[in-house]
């Protein structure tokens, strides 16, 4: 048959010949006499493939029966009917338009190349789906105004590629209808206008590239060699076989875990070509050779699955925009890997035609959607499950995210040089989106034309470069550090050396030592989400500021506290039991009541309300008193820098009898006898009110409470920190404090005797005068995870060498920010709030650098700003940095506590407070006075910015 075939296709075109050297029709080429038959008549060379079998037309990408099957799906799949009918509309908006002209933007005839493609591409899908002549005669107009250009520029060698893909698919799929003199010109126009410029040296560097550029022009090639492959056997699979050598760069380039080297945007524009080079293959010789199985490529779908956020924002790192874009090769992905999570979202963005539908930076490829589209099962996809997806490589990166709901937290990270293609000096930085909001994010690139139009090196990477100049290319525009104003080592590279997945702690640490070599001795940073809710595996430990939380999780209501026992006096009980409750001592009557475990207190605000359970002080009888230790370890011991217990007490109506009633208090052992830093109460006379207060040991009158001037009422929930300082032997005490940043305290103490043993376990008291219920217990070691259950961590571990060096961290940011106090920043956005909290032993000042341009070619960055510190490292010392990014969980201005009681005692009004109004009050220190009313009633409310409102309501039976 085949011989049959190409015996008429000669005999007709050789009957043309005949005619149009008779004249009688009228030939656009100029030499009649050298018309060439499709078929050259030479044998099929030999090589990777038997040539033999080549694929009838149409063979790239889309046989006649796909064809058949696809008219078929459209009739019951909505989704690609939406997209088929965008291809014919926009088919008929292509009807009016004049062929494309050979004009350059600047050195580029790029523009030129994609408009060309995009039109045949979808003229020839719109010819075959409809069979309507419209689309065929408009096609062959573009195809023979492309083939009469000059050349298709080779010096910028994408504009070639693109446009030979064109020109073949047009060609290909157009075969049997095109006029003989268009075949022969686009013959001729591939092998002049491609093929012999691919052999030219000045042209053909992209052969030894192993990034886009080799996709791109390799694919193009490969395409105008299959589609034209019996007219010009010899010299197409000389092209073919080139470029399987040639393509396993960019390949490898992938391994060993898929990330691509050059980002979201890149990968769009070189997978995609890789994954139709691929196709192409498998369409017209039946097999790839394999090349799909090169380690990392199958991997590359998940990389790209987890580059996008929470907010449908990719994480634009290198030269990269930040939308979101449709990214067809996961449908080749999904069916070639049979893994149908990979178009988890891509089912998202087709539903309807979706983005499918709209412009994008790859839309002229737009019929490869629908037929890879063609080949899934596109009626179930499963939600990917992973956590946490890392990739090392050229480019090191790690994506993170709690889920793939728009609320979830998402982290990227990356490593990498700045050195490698389309990058930035941005080793070690990050993007972070929580609640819908980035609040961390990358400037992306920048349009490559005006900086090219005022004369910017751009693609020169050496150090010194003008590349380096460009704002937003440079390490001051990135979420990163940068010493001594010195700009990143281009060639120094940052590697990815520890991954932790746990429910405690996901993230990477980043070896950033190249980067920084002149200067440091030593960079690493970890970057991780934080969950302070989860226990933190051994091997994390040094990470956490959260010692313990939830000390009554996993027991039932009703139980006795008391889980573990210990010998004790006359009684034999089992040996102490560590991280759990321990009965410690008892006095009096023997039949004393066991702590019991009841039901969560509530403080909105507070990370831990309503979490776990909490426990229940019933008053004792017979003068007893009892202790409780929980042991925190059988090793460490806390006695160094500070640690906070923060908890949620609510003391039972008018119980407490006496002054210096110790409730709950740090101690030195495990037994509960040395107790250091008490929370006692103390009540008031009148009115059902008590007060808060500490002493340094058991409350008793050698160690007398100091209390905080505030009165507080029986039966409310308050939330209580109490800070042990080992640092300066001192101890402080808050009730209801502000979220943002550490506050003053309301009560201190200072005593010698406080650093003595440091911390082993929490201790409460049972006794006869009071009664109590206190839960969401959390032990920690700064004041921030006090309030974060979830957050973002970032912590530079530096080394310096011989002398000071100073070092700036930088996070570009919304640019709603406010200063608070020394060492943080609220960040604001659409009502949202995110604290962020810097720590460090080495001196720091928090600063903010603007974002926009001080050049007239750097791109302005509207709604952004720095926000970030200075520090200067001591000579051959460590230093570190800790900066966390937490909400705050409450929207000013919720209400966290709101009680009304009536006053009778004016004094008891003397306590921090500032008139406002007649009607409202504030905390500040000023008596009120009320010389017309014997009884007020007050409705009391703290916000949770730590504002106080008292509201007056005047006593019906005084008005």
């Amino acid at each position: 048959m085949r011989i049959i075939s190409v015996f008429i296709e000669n005999t007709i075109i050789l009957f043309m010949i005949m005619l149009f050297s008779c004249g009688n029709v009228i030939s656009p080429i100029d030499d009649k006499q050298n018309l060439s038959p499709d078929n050259d008549g030479l044998p099929d060379p030999t090589g990777s493939y038997d040539y033999s079998t080549i694929s009838d037309h149409p063979r790239l990408l889309f046989s006649k029966e796909d064809e058949v099957r696809l008219k078929q799906k459209l009739s019951t799949n909505s989704d690609l009917s939406a997209i088929n009918d965008v291809i014919i509309s926009s088919s008929n908006a292509i009807l009016n338009t004049t062929p494309v002209t050979r004009v350059l933007s600047g050195k580029r005839l790029l523009a030129v190349s994609r408009t060309a493609l995009k039109r045949i591409f979808y003229l020839s899908y719109s010819y075959r789906m409809t069979n309507d002549k419209r689309y065929l005669n408009r096609a062959e107009r573009e195809l023979n105004a492309v083939c009469d250009f000059t050349d298709w520029n080779p010096s910028h060698f994408l504009d070639v590629g693109e446009m030979s893909m064109g020109v073949a698919i047009g060609y290909d799929w157009l075969y049997d209808s095109l006029n003989v003199t268009t075949r022969y010109k686009i013959r001729e126009a591939l092998k002049n206008k491609a093929f012999t410029p691919s052999k030219n040296s000045s042209y053909n560097w992209f052969l030894t590239n192993d990034a886009n550029w080799n996709q791109v022009c390799n694919t193009g090639l490969t395409y105008g060699a299959l589609a034209i492959y019996e007219g010009a056997k010899d010299l197409s699979v000389e092209i073919i076989e080139r470029c399987l050598n040639s393509i396993k760069l960019p390949l490898d380039a992938y391994g060993p875990d898929g990330n691509y080297q050059e980002g979201y945007m890149y990968w769009a524009y070189g997978t995609s070509f890789q994954v139709m080079l691929l196709a192409a293959l498998d369409s017209a010789l039946g097999s790839d050779k394999d090349l799909y199985k090169t380690p990392g490529f199958l991997k590359t779908a998940e990389y790209i699955l987890y580059m996008v956020g929470s907010d449908q924002q990719c994480y634009n790192y290198s030269d990269s925009y930040k939308q979101q874009t449709p990214c067809f090769p996961m449908f080749w992905f999904s069916k070639k890997s049979n893994n149908s999570s990979l178009i988890y979202t891509e089912k998202k963005m087709i539903a309807g035609g979706g983005a499918y539908i709209q412009a994008f930076d790859e839309d002229r490829l737009l019929p490869a959607a629908i037929i890879f589209a063609n080949n899934c099962d596109l009626s179930n996809t499963e939600e990917p499950t992973k956590k946490i997806w890392v990739g090392q490589g050229e480019t090191p990166v790690a994506l993170v995210r709690t889920g793939w709901d728009v609320n979830d937290t998402y982290l990227g990270v990356k490593g990498g040089k700045a050195g490698n293609s389309h990058g930035h000096m941005d080793a070690g930085s990050f993007v972070y989106v929580s609640d819908g909001v980035r609040w961390a994010m990358d400037l992306g690139m920048q349009d490559y034309l005006p900086l090219e139009t005022k004369g910017i090196d751009l693609w020169n990477m050496g150090q010194d470069s003008q590349r380096w100049e460009v704002f937003r290319l440079n390490n001051k525009a990135h979420n990163t550090l940068t010493i001594n104003d010195k700009r990143h080592l281009v060639n120094g590279m940052a590697r990815i050396t520890k991954t932790y997945d746990s429910d405690a702690m996901r993230g990477v640490e980043i070896d950033m030592t190249e980067v920084f070599q002149d200067d440091l001795s030593e960079a690493k940073r970890t970057v991780a989400l934080i969950d302070n809710k989860k226990p933190f595996p051994d091997s994390l430990k040094n990470y956490s500021d959260l010692i313990k939380n939830n000390f009554v999780e996993e027991l039932t209501i009703g139980n006795d506290l008391e889980e573990g026992y210990y010998q004790y006096t006359d009684q034999a009980l089992s040996p102490i039991q560590v991280n759990q409750w321990n009965r410690a001592a008892r006095t009096g009557n023997t039949g004393g009541v066991s702590p019991k475990i009841t039901s969560p207190l509530s403080y909105d605000g507070y990370i831990d309300s309503n979490v776990g359970n909490s426990f229940e002080l019933s008053k004792l009888s017979n003068s007893e008193s009892r202790l409780t230790t929980y042991s925190l370890t059988n090793s460490a011991v806390y006695r160094q820098g500070s640690y906070y217990l923060s908890f949620l007490i609510n003391v039972g109506s008018n119980t407490i009898a006496g002054d210096n009633v110790a409730v709950i208090m740090f101690d030195g052992t495990y037994t509960g006898d040395f107790q250091r830093i008490c929370l006692c109460v103390k009540n008031e006379t009148t009115n059902n009110t008590f007060k808060f207060g500490l002493a340094a040991k058991d409350g008793s009158t050698q160690y007398p409470a100091i209390y905080a001037p505030s009165i507080y009422n029986y039966g409310t929930t308050y939330l209580v920190v109490m800070k042990y300082d080992f640092t300066n032997g001192k101890a402080n005490l808050y009730v209801n404090p502000t979220l943002q940043s550490e506050p003053s305290p309301l009560a201190s103490i200072t005593n010698s005797d406080l650093n003595d043993k440091g911390i082993r376990g929490i201790t409460v008291r049972q006794r006869t005068n009071y009664s109590a219920k206190i839960g969401s217990l959390r032990f920690v070691k700064s004041w921030s995870n006090i309030f974060c259950g979830d957050y973002l961590l970032i912590k530079d571990s530096l080394r310096t060498t011989y002398s000071n060096k100073k070092v700036e961290w930088r996070m570009v940011t919304i640019d709603s920010v406010e200063q608070l106090g020394t060492n943080s920043f609220k960040l604001m956005k659409d009502g949202k709030i995110m604290l962020l909290n810097i720590e460090s032993k080495t001196p720091f000042t928090i600063k903010t650098w603007s974002t926009q341009p001080t050049t007239d070619y750097d791109a302005p960055n509207p709604g952004t700003i720095i926000v970030g510190f200075e520090s200067i490292l001591i000579p051959n010392q460590s230093n570190s940095y800790k900066v966390r990014l937490f909400k705050s969980h409450s929207s000013l201005p919720m209400g966290i506590n709101s009680s009304e009681v009536t006053i009778t005692n004016y004094n008891q009004l003397i306590h921090n407070k500032e008139i406002v109004s007649e009607e409202y009050f504030s905390l500040t220190g000023i008596r009120i006075y009320f010389p017309i009313y014997n009884s007020i009633l007050i409705k009391k409310t703290v916000y949770a910015d730590g504002f106080m409102e008292i509201k007056k309501i005047l006593n019906k039976s005084n008005n």
